[in-house]
């Protein structure tokens, strides 16, 4: 966790609380946005996920996925 949205979103993964510049709140935003959705729907990296994810991750990208990929799951 990297701020107090985190914090409840820990508790209500569904929270609509973000901070700009927490990646933490940013993976979680991403999971529930178009990008991610249709990548995930097509089982594909999609070029537009791939580049929200280098946005927001820079290098480690790879591990944001993951990353992104764990609260989308845990928001079902």
């Amino acid at each position: 966790m990297t701020c107090d949205a985190c914090a409840e979103a820990e508790q209500n993964p569904r929270t609509s609380r973000f901070h700009a510049g927490c990646r933490c709140c940013g993976a979680r935003a991403l999971a529930q946005g178009p990008q991610h959705f249709t990548a995930r729907s097509s089982r594909t990296m999609t070029p537009a996920y791939r580049d929200a994810l280098q946005a927001l991750f820079g290098a480690d990208w790879v591990d944001g996925h993951a990353h992104v990929k764990a609260w989308a799951e845990r928001m079902k």
